[in-house]
C-alpha cells in the first residue's frame, strides 16, 4: 500500500511540477507582453503630445490669421468710407496705388 501511495505522490508531485513549469512560461509571456504593450502605450502618449502640441499652434495662428483678416476688412471698409465708395466699385481698383493703403489691403482690393 505504501508503493501505490508513493507513485501517487510522485504522480501529483510531476504534474504539479509541469503545472508550476507551464505557469512559469505563461508568467514570462505576459510579462513581455505587458512590456510591449507599455513601451506602445508610451510611445502612443509621446505621439499625443506632439499632436496636440502641433494642434494648439494651429489653433494659434489660426487665431493670428482670423484677427489679420479682420483687421484687413476693417482697414478697407475704412478707406472704402473715406473715398466714398461701394465694395467691389472699380475706383478702388483704380485708386490701389494709393500710398495710403497697406500692402495687405492692397492685395484683397486687387
Amino acid at each position: 500500500m505504501e508503493k501505490v501511495s508513493l507513485e501517487d505522490e510522485n504522480k501529483r508531485h510531476t504534474l504539479y511540477k509541469n503545472q508550476l513549469e507551464k505557469y512559469k512560461v505563461d508568467i514570462r509571456r505576459l510579462q513581455e507582453e505587458l512590456l510591449s504593450e507599455t513601451k506602445r502605450a508610451d510611445k502612443y502618449s509621446i505621439e499625443s503630445e506632439k499632436y496636440k502640441a502641433k494642434c494648439e499652434s494651429t489653433e494659434q495662428d489660426n487665431f493670428s490669421l482670423l484677427q489679420e483678416r479682420a483687421s484687413l476688412k476693417e482697414a478697407l471698409e475704412n478707406y472704402q468710407y473715406n473715398n466714398n465708395t461701394t465694395p467691389g466699385s472699380s475706383s478702388i481698383l483704380e485708386n490701389n496705388n494709393d500710398t495710403d493703403l497697406t500692402p495687405g489691403v492692397k492685395e484683397v482690393i486687387s
